[in-house]
């Protein structure tokens, strides 16, 4: 049986392994216990949500907000958001579908990524394939297979 924990509208809460599921509402704020959170299951936000630490799980979605990780972000399959998602780090995932914007501060290592808006990379970007409706910003480096950009280009 999957266990699942649920961190309230506006709390503040410090975490360090969650063994199932977490749901998060809006405006919530995790505090990493030991510098990461790990989840095991998936993470399920409403609303905008602030990570102090990094994050670590199985599934992140994020429905009707901004995500912030001030830290590193590694998800094992999937990241949904629906608006905006900041990483202060480094993303690692499978696959990255983001509504709006996705910044990435040092390094992102991912499969596909898919964002309607802009994404800015501030350093290094591994990915095979990436869409973008706006604006493609990779400040160092970047090894990427398929490049589909609605906009501009500045690798």
């Amino acid at each position: 049986m999957n266990q699942k924990q649920t961190i309230g509208k506006n709390e503040e809460v410090t975490l360090g392994r969650v063994l199932g599921d977490l749901e998060i509402r809006e405006g919530a704020t995790l505090v990493a216990e030991h510098d990461t959170i790990e989840v095991e299951g998936t993470i399920r936000c409403r609303g905008n949500i602030t990570c102090e630490g990094n994050l670590k799980a199985r599934n992140f979605h994020c429905k009707a907000g901004e995500a912030i990780i001030e830290g590193n972000l590694e998800v094992k399959q999937q990241i949904n958001v629906d608006k905006s998602l900041v990483v202060e780090g480094t993303l690692v995932a499978n696959s990255a579908n983001v509504g709006n914007t996705l910044k990435v501060e040092e390094n992102i290592q991912c499969q596909a990524v898919s964002v309607g808006g802009a994404v800015k990379v501030g350093g290094k970007a591994a990915i095979e394939t990436i869409r973008v409706g706006g604006a493609l910003k990779i400040v160092d480096e970047g090894n990427i297979g398929t490049i589909a950009v609605g906009g501009t280009v500045k690798l």
